[in-house]
């Protein structure tokens, strides 16, 4: 994982994301995507009728998932980021 877009679900830089391919994910599930190229690690949201990647990272945007390629179910990440600067976790 490169970046802090997931930093709220304690999923932080230079941690090891374990994803599993699955038949479908819903809505609030943690999934890998692949954006064109890229790969990123958000949080499904479904709103009329479109797709969002939604980011636990209040300085991030969501960004429109409707021409995502691949979807899959986040599984497990080996985290290493810091509790004492999330309290709420």
């Amino acid at each position: 994982m490169v970046g802090d877009s997931m930093i709220d679900a304690a999923i932080c830089d230079d941690d090891t994301v374990t994803v599993s391919k699955m038949d479908s994910a819903d809505h609030g599930d943690i999934v890998a995507a692949l954006l064109g190229d890229a790969a990123t690690v958000q949080v499904l949201r479904q709103q009329d009728g479109r797709v969002w990647l939604e980011p636990r990272n209040p300085s991030d945007d969501p960004t429109p998932g409707d021409d995502t390629r691949a979807l899959r179910s986040s599984a497990a990440a080996s985290v290493s980021c810091a509790f004492s600067d999330h309290e709420d976790l």
